[in-house]
């Protein structure tokens, strides 16, 4: 659904009732001319306050580009990856330091002081890693600057797409150089029984033994690089930590690293074939 957002201004106008519209006028026009003889021009706008307006206050985060859906549980904001996501922070008052994290392995940004009153800070960032969710969260950091504001913003595309053929390696780094943090959710899925997409763990001589990335029913023991996993199987990767993969599988990161394939086989050397692994990560509630 398309949605115009529009402004609304609210229209005053002044009632005359009897003289006295003219009087207050007359007197308007007698203090411009005092301060024009005393050579004081009349400063333009309003008037500025002198003085501090207090603590800073931040109240929003207002996105200038992407695109907004509008869900049960609010706005969820749209921006392709590699495209840089434009973010203005709204507030009041004086805020002498406050942060800008975009919700990914990157390390926020610093920002301040200034006057949250008159001016909105702006910042933008490309994501260059996995698409999907990303919080995007504005707060203060310093004594005079409070308040905390979260935005969820989804990267497009949010699959990556990954052919994962032989490898002289137990383990292969998946070609995006995001580090994952802790409580990243990671779904992975690979088509089931599919001929074209199976690697073969057996030498031509010997027929052909294709599995898909389930892997068999046993589990590898000794000789294999995963002895607690099923053989022939996908297994990932997060630093120290390794699940279990197959075709549809969704694991939490308990540490940080980049994220890895690995192929749980006793020998890699007569392996064909390949399995299309889709990834999908979700950072919405990573840790910083």
């Amino acid at each position: 659904m398309n949605r115009t957002v529009g402004s609304v201004f609210a229209r005053t106008g002044a009632r005359v009732n009897g003289g006295r519209f003219n009087i207050a006028m007359t007197v308007i026009s007698l203090v411009i001319i005092a301060a024009s003889v005393q050579g004081c021009p009349l400063p333009p706008g309003p008037i500025p306050v002198p003085g501090p307006r207090g603590v800073g206050v931040i109240q929003d985060i207002q996105f200038t580009n992407g695109s907004v859906a509008y869900t049960s549980s609010g706005p969820v904001y749209t921006i392709p990856r590699r495209t840089a996501l434009q973010a203005n922070i709204a507030g009041s008052g004086n805020c002498d330091q406050m942060t800008l994290h975009f919700g990914d392995d990157q390390a926020a940004i610093t920002l301040g002081p200034v006057d949250l009153t008159d001016n909105f800070p702006d910042s933008q960032h490309a994501y260059q890693g996995f698409g999907g969710k990303k919080t995007v969260t504005a707060e203060g950091a310093s004594p005079n600057c409070t308040g905390r504001v979260e935005k969820l913003v989804v990267v497009t595309p949010e699959i990556f797409g990954l052919g994962y053929g032989p490898s002289p390696n137990v383990c292969d780094m998946v070609p995006v150089t995001e580090v994952l943090r802790r409580n990243t959710i990671v779904h992975i899925t690979s088509p089931v029984n599919d001929p074209v997409r199976r690697k073969d763990f057996c030498r031509p001589i010997m027929g052909r033994c294709p599995y898909d990335a389930n892997g068999s029913n046993a589990t590898g023991g000794p000789g294999f690089p995963f002895s607690w996993a099923k053989r022939y199987s996908l297994v990932l990767q997060v630093g120290s930590q390794a699940v279990q993969g197959g075709t549809d599988i969704t694991f939490v990161t308990n540490g940080s690293g980049r994220l890895e394939v690995c192929t749980n086989d006793d020998d890699l050397s007569d392996n064909g074939g390949a399995w299309f692994v889709e990834i999908y990560v979700d950072e919405s509630r990573a840790a910083r």
